[in-house]
């Protein structure tokens, strides 16, 4: 991400609450539980009030019904609408909020009506400049940072904003077993391996590219991690050897050059060969997920160490003072997603109790910067409120009140 969509939240971890039960899951011919075994009563079920809170408001307060798409900020003069990196997340919430135990079958519709918002940011045909190494072929077809004309400028395409719309896709294909969703994903796997740096010349050469914009040749662990999960998953549903072999890939780029000494990912490569050493959340978050779904697509066990230490080493490194999940509300949401999906694949009830110690402590301090007049959660000195946050708000609340079992549905 460029420093101009970061933003930093909360820097607060309080006690966790006293476990709860929290009843059975809604019947969902489409939702099964996976074969880890029964749920464990463990969540809040005031997560699940929060959920459903924090999205209205998300949808009473950057909803537009007639174009199907959320404007940026609330309040905002100039009521553009948001980019698709925000607006995916908000599709993330939306399927989040769809597998909420008893009430998720509200959802369907919102569902749904993402998928038409969505079409506003798609492009047949991009200008590329990525990869910069010419002739560089025709772009396939994306979807850009901003909404198509004639209701937008379009922008630039990124390629870490294609791969969550791939794993929207996936998560939404997983959930309720719609095909267009899935062909989502595949277009964007196609536009992950056109995104590959292909130049031996460059340093550190390969790895997907962060844009296609002429202002910025980076690649980053996060245009290379959530690709390596979007293809990853594409392979255990199609079991298609060419998914297989881009997903190792573009792990295997991430570890040989952007692994730390302290176990974790820094964030980019830059084409002349530096490197930038903050360690976002995010980029632990997706590159344990990559390791997790790779070690079930291979049963390779290496997968599986990697993908605990890293759990374990974000975990420790995160907890530390001055440290405490500064990276933003919907990086760290992203960070904690990964950490439930590898619970999906390595049950380790020490390491869950621990997630869900510092989810429940994060959250529960989120929730006490929520205004009341609107329902959004705003952190000072950040007005307008960004719709982002607010989905990741969303998303963590529902994810604390999701069944422990549907937890291989993540994407």
């Amino acid at each position: 991400m460029g420093m101009s969509r970061r933003q930093f939240g909360l820097s607060a971890v309080a006690a966790a609450t006293t476990p709860l039960a929290l009843g059975a899951p809604a019947a969902k011919a489409s939702i099964t539980r996976g074969a880890a075994g029964a749920a464990a009563p463990l969540e809040p079920p005031q997560a699940l009030a929060q959920a459903v809170a924090a999205y209205d408001a998300m949808q009473k307060q950057y909803y537009q019904p007639a174009t199907h798409l959320y404007y940026e900020f609330a309040p905002s003069p100039d009521r553009a609408y948001s980019t698709v990196y925000a607006f995916g997340q908000a599709q993330r919430a939306t399927l989040d909020m769809l597998g909420l135990p008893g009430v998720g079958g509200n959802y369907a519709g919102d569902v749904a009506d993402r998928a038409k918002g969505l079409a506003a940011y798609y492009n047949p045909s991009p200008q590329s400049h990525n990869p910069p190494s010419p002739p560089a072929p025709p772009s396939p077809p994306c979807w850009w940072g901003r909404v198509m004309p004639p209701l937008g400028t379009g922008g630039n395409a990124y390629y870490d904003d294609n791969e969550w719309i791939g794993l929207n896709g996936l998560q939404e294909h997983l959930m309720t077993g719609d095909a267009a969703a899935l062909d989502r994903a595949k277009a964007v796997s196609t536009l992950v391996d056109y995104g590959w740096d292909s130049n031996a010349g460059d340093p550190d050469p390969g790895g997907t590219f962060w844009t296609q914009g002429s202002f910025n040749h980076d690649r980053n662990t996060i245009s290379n991690g959530p690709g390596a999960e979007v293809q990853t998953r594409l392979y255990l549903l199609t079991k298609e050897l060419s998914y297989l072999s881009s997903a190792k890939r573009q792990f295997a780029w991430v570890v040989q050059y952007l692994l730390a000494p302290n176990g974790l990912f820094w964030d980019h490569v830059a084409i002349d060969g530096s490197v930038e050493h903050t360690q976002w959340s995010y980029n632990q978050g997706v590159m344990l997920g990559a390791a997790g779904l790779l070690y079930q697509a291979t049963a390779d066990a290496s997968y599986l160490t990697h993908a605990r230490a890293i759990a374990t080493d974000a975990l420790e490194f995160y907890s530390q003072a001055g440290r405490i999940f500064t990276s933003g509300i919907m990086f760290d949401a992203i960070f904690f997603r990964n950490l439930l999906l590898l619970d999906s694949i390595d049950r380790d009830d020490r390491r869950y109790q621990n997630v869900l110690q510092a989810m429940r402590s994060y959250t529960g301090a989120l929730a006490e910067a929520v205004d009341p007049s609107t329902g959004l959660v705003g952190i000072q000195p950040y007005n307008p409120i960004d719709v982002l946050d607010q989905a990741g708000y969303t998303q963590l609340n529902a994810l604390l009140a999701w069944d422990r079992a549907y937890y291989h549905l993540l994407a």
